[in-house]
């Protein structure tokens, strides 16, 4: 599905429907089959959906509410940290947005991203 919504248009509902979908699936056994396809639909978030001048773009405000959700497991905040190691070009500008996360998320989490 993300090969078809990096080559064609879609309607924006399903694009942040396939990439929330993505980030909330953290079990053990597709965990790789997730990590590319984030890794194919993170980079055309940002092409597609730019910010506007001050304003938190939809895909990165879905992110960072996923991350604040009270009740994350620890494989779905490994993925998503993960995802923001992999991408610093993309979410390097929204940094200030997930500071506070990760300053409260357990420094074992840490370790994994490295």
């Amino acid at each position: 599905m993300t090969r078809f919504i990096e080559a064609y248009d879609c309607p924006i509902s399903l694009v942040f429907a396939v990439y929330q979908a993505l980030l909330k699936a953290h079990q053990n056994e597709p965990r790789v089959l997730v990590r590319q396809a984030l890794d194919i639909l993170t980079p055309v978030l940002a092409k597609r959906f730019p910010s506007e001048k001050g304003k938190m773009p939809e895909w990165i405000r879905r992110t960072k509410r996923i991350v604040s959700e009270d009740g994350n497991a620890l494989p779905q905040l490994v993925l998503i940290w993960q995802l923001l190691v992999r991408h610093p070009d993309v979410f390097y500008e929204y940094r200030e947005y997930f500071v506070p996360q990760i300053v409260r998320c357990p420094t074992f989490i840490l370790l994994f991203l490295f």
